[in-house]
């Protein structure tokens, strides 16, 4: 066998450096041994998601005022070749990229940079079907558009705690606020967080045996096993974890615990 590679240009030294999955499928940027999904060009990944809002005019004055910006979801552009020995298993390769979204129209994409030690994901949808081109019986190429609903990427391994009235240290690895999500097992007392300039109070009880989650950048707050909405009992600030190191304190009473959930975001 042979090496595989782009036999038309060399590749992007960046895209060269990653390893994608999307799906079953594994996109590699550096040519390797035997058939592959070679990633030519990776666009949206890098660099952040759509931005609306801003300045906003105002009458009778060469100006504006400041307004909101918002943060949308990436769309990201894969590009690559795909490589086979023969007519017959590219036509295999064609079947697996239109099976990728058959089942579920959201999947985990997931980009690995070893040389920086990082692997992140963001959670996608296609915007369109994805584009095969057959160039030859070997050689095809290959274009799929996704977008996610969410802006910042995500660290691959979810981080879990439970929260000690003394205090535990929860760490974002990232450059973006992360998104933090408690659990209160049961049974607590207006259970909650506290931490340097604010806290948050679930200002009601939770039973013993029972469980309330508490997304606290969706503000959403729930007993998964019923699907009731609490909102109405949440108080307080709704902490999203800034860069590097926030300190918290359980608040409330009782023999339950508090978990605290969240991934190390980047923009």
């Amino acid at each position: 066998m042979h090496v595989w590679g782009n036999p038309w240009a060399p590749p992007d030294p960046r895209i060269s450096r990653v390893r994608v999955e999307l799906g079953d499928i594994d996109w590699v940027g550096r040519p390797h041994v035997g058939p592959c999904f070679l990633l030519q060009s990776l666009t949206g990944w890098w660099g952040g998601g759509a931005i609306t809002g801003g300045a906003v005019a105002h009458p009778n004055s060469d100006g504006g005022i400041r307004g909101d910006v918002n943060f949308h979801g990436r769309i990201v552009t894969l590009r690559g070749k795909i490589l086979t020995e023969d007519g017959a298993q590219q036509m295999d390769a064609f079947d697996q990229v239109a099976s990728v979204f058959a089942q579920s129209r959201w999947q985990t994409m997931v980009v690995e940079e070893p040389e920086r030690g990082i692997a992140r994901c963001l959670d996608v949808a296609p915007t369109s079907l994805p584009t095969l081109t057959p160039v030859s019986d070997r050689v095809a190429e290959v274009s799929l558009t996704v977008e996610s609903a969410s802006y910042p990427l995500l660290d691959t391994v979810q981080q879990s705690v439970v929260v000690t009235a003394g205090g535990v240290d929860l760490v974002n690895e990232g450059t973006f606020p992360a998104s933090l999500r408690i659990q209160m097992d049961g049974y607590l007392s207006k259970p909650g967080l506290s931490w340097s300039g604010g806290k948050w109070t679930f200002d009601a009880s939770v039973g013993a045996g029972k469980m309330i989650e508490a997304n606290l950048t969706t503000r959403i707050v729930s007993a998964p096993e019923t699907g009731i909405h609490y909102r109405q009992y949440a108080q307080g600030t709704w902490l999203q974890l800034p860069p590097g190191v926030t300190r918290v304190k359980r608040t409330g009473t009782g023999a339950g615990t508090v978990t605290a959930e969240w991934r190390s975001a980047w923009s």
